[in-house]
């Protein structure tokens, strides 16, 4: 059993598949092994679901029969997730991002060591940008 508490990540996307997938495989190789993968299509014209069902099986794909946005697409994941329970914490990704390996874990430990922190957040960085 792990001792990372669970989190649900959520993404949203319409007729990025692309970008989608990109992001799907980043997590793969993340180093946090408790948590589950939601993804919400906003009715995507591009195949986006079929990719994401033959590719990725173990993801939870919610598909909205219209695009709701950004915002309606992560309500209906937030809703998901709460109807489901279980889960410690919820990541909002977009569906352009790519996750470094160590991200979420160290998410989760700033949020674990100070019960003052409600809650954090990615620094946002072009692909070629140093830190």
């Amino acid at each position: 059993m792990s001792e990372n508490p669970k989190v649900a990540i959520v993404i949203v996307t319409w007729n990025k598949k692309s970008y989608v997938m990109e992001l799907l495989s980043s997590l793969r190789s993340i180093n946090y092994d408790n948590h589950d993968i939601i993804v919400v299509d906003n009715a995507s014209t591009d195949d986006t679901c079929q990719t994401i069902r033959e590719q990725f099986p173990h993801v939870n794909l919610i598909v909205n029969s219209e695009n709701l946005g950004g915002t309606g697409g992560f309500n209906t994941g937030l809703r998901y997730v709460l109807e489901r329970g279980g889960y410690k914490y919820t990541w909002l990704l977009d569906n352009d991002a790519v996750v470094e390996r160590e991200t979420l874990i160290e998410l989760v430990k700033v949020m674990e060591e100070d019960d003052e922190v409600g809650i954090t957040g990615s620094v946002i960085m072009e692909p070629d940008m140093d830190m």
